[in-house]
Parts: structure tokens; sequence; C-alpha cells
């Protein structure tokens, strides 16, 4: 999703972004966006499952298999929706942490879901936080 310019009103554009909680329901964040793309690539949502295992349906190209590891998703700011779409995919193939490395090296604003031990733990990095005052709903 593109965002530009402001509203009628003259205030900014207003975006909800769902992260699962440990509860099971999402837990939106509802924070301005002005001049930016937002995307979000995951796999919490679709994904193959079978005898309580999480198969999901984003190929790592390197070995042509699932992704297989404990980042649920990331969403990426850019004012390049094109580019916001290709970055997601990439930090998720890569990984909570080689993604995270990677969001930090190249100061990509980045929004991390990660599973870890039956919940989620919620990162975001300070590229993502200066575009994004995040405030619960």
């Amino acid at each position: 999703m593109k965002v530009s310019g402001l509203k009628p009103d003259g205030s900014p554009w207003r975006v909800n972004l769902d992260a699962p909680s440990d509860d099971g329901y999402d837990a939106p964040k509802l924070f301005p966006l002005t001049g930016h793309a937002m995307s979000t690539s995951g796999d919490y949502r679709r994904y193959r499952g079978g005898n309580g295992r999480h198969i999901s349906d984003t190929l790592d190209a390197l070995t042509g298999s699932p992704v297989n590891h404990g980042l649920a998703s990331v969403t990426v700011l850019h004012p390049s929706a094109l580019m916001a779409d290709g970055l997601s995919s990439l930090l998720l193939i890569l990984g909570p942490e080689r993604g995270w490395n990677y969001a930090q090296e190249h100061k990509i604003p980045a929004f991390f879901v990660i599973r870890a031990d039956k919940r989620f733990i919620i990162r975001s990095n300070a590229s993502f936080d200066r575009l994004a005052v995040r405030s619960s709903q």
C-alpha cells in the first residue's frame, strides 16, 4: 500500500498494521504515514501445516524449500511500493537474525514479528520508529 500527501483535512493518512499476539488475536498498531509505501510479508496467516508443523508458503531461493525459522512477518516502509514489497520478502526469507541485521545495516525501516516459545515478540528498528509513531487502538 502506498500513501501520498495528506487527507483533505490536512492530517496524515493513518494505516493499520496487524501483528499477531500471544492470545491468537491480532493486535493492531495504528500510525500516521505520509509519502511511503508499506508492505508486509509473512506466514502466520497463510501456511500449510501437518503433524503440528508450520510450513511456510514462502520459498528460500537458495534452497528451493519453504523458509524454516521463527520470523512470522516483517513489514517494511519505503518511498517505492515495489521496493517495500521486495525488501519485505527478502527480510522474511533471511529470517529473524540475518533479516534484522540486513535491515539495520541498510537502514531499512522494518517491523518484525518473531515466534518464540509459543508466543510472539514484536521488534521494530529506529528507522521504522522514526517514520511510524505507533499507537495501540
